[in-house]
């Protein structure tokens, strides 16, 4: 057995962003670029050997104020820590989003914890500061065309407020609403002059095949 190994190519020399997928666990694994966009394509583990990760369709953020749409990679200063298992990242200087946000994303995982590390969830907390004189408002907005895949409902648990077709959910602590017609899940935001909020946000997949079947029924029994 011959083994030739190429070290002409290296982190220094290597001409195109090194990026990759920097949350992830046994079961799941998403994506934050690196200039700070979310999340893009999700992909799931199905749990046989010798078969590859399946796209269970994507899932992407922008931000919406006066009927203007933001990508997190718009706002001019960005501060982005793709460093597994969490991905840390503070936005600001934005023309028209007086507010730094900032955003704290992960895919549970657990050291010997084989219960935690095959969730299939996708979580963030966000949290704004409003540096402006008055009262700023603005919504999150998760385009999730090709996430869900049948009938689509809003639903209310005891700590969260989501959107869910039969085996995947967008939850927040936060008061959500769907338009179908975009496949759009807004968390609208309000705080007043150095108000600070923080939002979290859950992304949730149900497998009725995968090894978080035997402790749970349902996406909403997993994110609750």
């Amino acid at each position: 057995l011959n083994l030739w190994i190429d070290t002409s190519v290296s982190a220094k020399t290597w001409n195109r962003p090194i990026d990759g997928y920097p949350l992830s666990n046994f079961a799941l694994t998403a994506h934050v670029s690196q200039e700070g966009d979310m999340f893009g394509r999700i992909w799931q583990n199905n749990g046989i050997l010798g078969e590859w990760l399946v796209n269970k369709g994507g899932v992407y953020l922008s931000i919406q104020k006066d009927q203007e749409e933001f990508l997190l990679s718009d706002f001019p200063d960005k501060k982005i820590n793709r460093s597994f298992p969490f991905v840390s990242a503070e936005y600001g200087n934005h023309p028209k989003i007086k507010s730094a946000i900032s955003a704290r994303s992960w895919i549970p995982s657990g050291v010997n914890n084989l219960a935690v590390t095959t969730l299939p969830a996708i979580q963030v907390e966000f949290t704004v500061l409003n540096l402006s004189s008055g009262t700023e408002s603005f919504s999150l907005v998760w385009q999730a065309d090709s996430l869900f895949r049948n009938d689509v409902k809003e639903v209310t648990g005891t700590s969260y407020k989501g959107v869910a077709d039969d085996n995947n959910m967008i939850a927040s602590n936060f008061p959500v609403t769907w338009n179908g017609d975009k496949h759009e899940i807004r968390i609208p935001i309000t705080v007043k002059r150095g108000e600070e909020k923080k939002i979290c946000v859950a992304i949730v997949l149900y497998d009725k095949t995968w090894v978080t079947a035997n402790t749970y029924d349902s996406v909403e029994s997993i994110t609750q």
